[in-house]
């Protein structure tokens, strides 16, 4: 049972005759090769009969002798269908997840000339397990929905039904997702948050996008926190600095896509109570300044501490330290602006100021001496004793008994001088002043005494 395109060779043998002379002068022959036509005789007793299609067909040898007597045979062959050949091409057997192969079947062959001259159809499956349905077209483009490895198959099929089946390996690569990155703040004061956001997720691969995806964020920590659902989170921020923040996105196949940005985080200065013990003090006494309930919206800044300045009112601030409090002795009178700052580690600080009211204290005399008694025409040191405020300037005046005038200073010693030309009991008035306009008054009496001339007698004699 020859294949198509196979052949069958037919043939007449043991040829015999009853008449001797028509076995001497021999036999010609004549075949059908199942066409249902003899050939020419020839005296060939035999002949190859080759096939061109497949089907059950009856052949037939016949002997004829010299006188025309003819004896035809026959006999039924069949000629099984071969099934078609070609070339199977994959135009990729690596392709990324999205994208698509082409499947081929070219150069197609049959033995059977009348299947070639019918042409052929053709399947193609694309990694499904499923062909789709014969057509004529010999080539399809194969998109990829997952990522995986498939077995991708193409069939040629004959006008008999007869087909030839070809297998490939197609290995589809996973694509990481996309998404767009958002940062609602790419500057925010310390203390406050930003939202990330990764939003508009893509997958080239159709099975990722019905999956869904996980969302990891790095709140500029340097670590990812875990894979959620959630495609978006709020970071508080603990100190001021540069920070890289990030966002991933990952398919159900662990491909990832990450995304950065820079967010600058704002020093904000430190607060606290400003507070002074009194706000009105006598000159050469003290208050208290202190800053208390110190606060920062950095935690970093929070646990670093915070350092302290001052100002007693003398327009500049003291060297910072961590005393939160301190001491100030006040100067002359007048109206000062105190002011204390609290400092951040990063420099950050905020000022608060009040005013204290400085109360003159008027010198006060305490003792007024003399050196009397004295001679007429001799000097009288008036000398003063006061109580005072010891960075008031001191000016002294005297009155040497003239009702009030004080012909004597003002100056800055605190010993005046009177002369006197008559004897008697004096009043010397004593004023003293500070560089307020405050001032003090007091007397001291002076005992002045005649200066006799005493001449030498001198007697005569008559």
């Amino acid at each position: 049972m020859p294949s198509t395109g196979g052949s069958v060779t037919l043939s007449l043998t043991s040829p015999s005759d009853p008449s001797s002379a028509d076995m001497t002068a021999g036999f010609t022959y004549a075949f059908d090769c199942g066409t249902g036509t003899f050939g020419s005789y020839s005296g060939s007793n035999s002949t190859s009969c080759g096939t061109t299609d497949n089907g059950t067909f009856t052949v037939r040898g016949r002997i004829r002798d010299k006188d025309g007597g003819v004896n035809t045979y026959s006999a039924t062959v069949t000629v099984v269908n071969v099934a078609p050949t070609a070339s199977f091409g994959v135009s990729a057997t690596t392709v990324d997840e999205g994208g698509s192969v082409t499947l081929s079947l070219t150069s197609p062959s049959d033995p059977s000339s009348a299947d070639m001259t019918a042409g052929f159809t053709y399947a193609f499956d694309c990694g499904t397990g499923t062909f789709g349905s014969y057509s004529g077209s010999n080539s399809t483009s194969c998109g990829t929905t997952d990522n995986g490895t498939f077995t991708v198959r193409g069939r040629i099929r004959d006008k008999d039904g007869g087909v030839n089946t070809y297998s490939a390996t197609v290995t589809v690569v996973n694509v990481a997702p996309t998404a767009s990155f958002g940062v609602s703040a790419t500057t925010v004061d310390e203390g406050g948050s930003v939202t990330l956001s990764l939003t508009s997720p893509y997958d080239p691969s159709s099975a990722d996008m019905t999956a869904g995806f996980t969302y990891a964020f790095d709140c500029g920590t340097g670590t990812f926190g875990s894979y959620s659902g959630s495609n978006s989170t709020s970071c508080g921020t603990t100190d001021n600095g540069t920070f890289t923040v990030r966002g991933r996105i990952r398919d159900k196949d662990g491909g990832v896509n990450t995304y950065s940005a820079t967010v600058t985080v704002v020093n904000v200065a430190p607060t606290a109570s400003f507070g002074v013990s009194a706000t009105t003090v006598d000159e050469g006494g003290s208050v208290t300044l202190s800053l208390t309930s110190p606060s920062d919206p950095s935690s970093a800044d929070m646990t670093a501490g915070f350092t302290y300045a001052f100002d007693c009112g003398t327009g500049t601030f003291g060297t910072p330290g961590s005393a939160s409090s301190v001491s100030c002795t006040m100067g002359d009178a007048g109206n000062l602006t105190v002011r204390g700052k609290i400092i951040d580690k990063d420099g950050g600080e905020t000022s608060y100021s009040n005013s204290v009211t400085v109360n003159n204290i008027a010198p006060e005399i305490t003792e007024i001496s003399n050196n009397g008694p004295v001679l007429t025409y001799q000097p009288v040191q008036i000398v003063v004793t006061v109580s005072s405020y010891a960075g008031d300037t001191l000016s002294y005046e005297f009155d040497c008994d003239n009702n009030g005038v004080y012909e004597v200073g003002p100056q800055s010693g605190n010993t005046g001088v009177c002369t006197f030309s008559q004897k008697g009991t004096y009043t010397v008035g004593v004023r003293v002043s500070d560089d307020d306009g405050a001032s003090d008054t007091g007397t001291t009496e002076v005992e002045v005494k005649s200066y006799l001339l005493f001449l030498p007698l001198v007697v005569r004699n008559p």
